[in-house]
């Protein structure tokens, strides 16, 4: 075999090599978008859930409601006269804790000129007890289902 020979059969064999090396590399990044995508945009199933709060059957006036799922994950929602809601809880069972602040001074509607319309006095702010704090001693669960749901919350003393 002559030399431009050889040569010619070593690069048809380089081209073949590089062309191989392409495809791989390319089917390697592709699974790795595709697994990118179904752990993030796609992920893990989630529940919208709202309802009612009160202690003692008092509503709460202002605060929030954290859902705790088993593996940790944290979805939390504000309350807001005697409302919540939590977006993007975890599909599956959950611990709760709900937080309550005592409204401020600023939150009190403006006292002014008569619109003509009563302004709805605000929610007295209602304590609740301190376990109600922590995820391990609140003895609230609920079990998150995919979409919108309801779950009303009654705290006792």
């Amino acid at each position: 075999m002559s030399n431009r020979e050889t040569s010619k059969s070593d690069r048809s064999t380089g081209t073949l090599q590089a062309s191989s090396f392409v495809l791989r590399s390319s089917f390697v990044i592709g699974l790795s978008l595709l697994a990118l995508l179904l752990t993030s945009c796609g992920g893990r199933p989630t529940g919208v859930v709202s309802g009612k709060i009160a202690c003692n059957g008092q509503p709460l006036s202002l605060g929030t409601v954290a859902m705790i799922a088993e593996d940790g994950t944290v979805a939390s929602g504000m309350i807001s006269d005697g409302q919540y809601q939590v977006e993007n809880a975890p599909v599956g069972p959950a611990k709760i804790t709900v937080h309550v602040y005592p409204p401020s001074p600023m939150m009190h509607p403006p006292t002014g000129p008569a619109t003509g319309v009563e302004p709805k006095p605000p929610l007295a702010f209602v304590p609740i007890p301190d376990r109600y704090a922590d995820a391990s001693r609140s003895g609230l669960t609920y079990t998150v289902v995919q979409g919108p749901q309801t779950h009303d919350i009654a705290l006792g003393p």
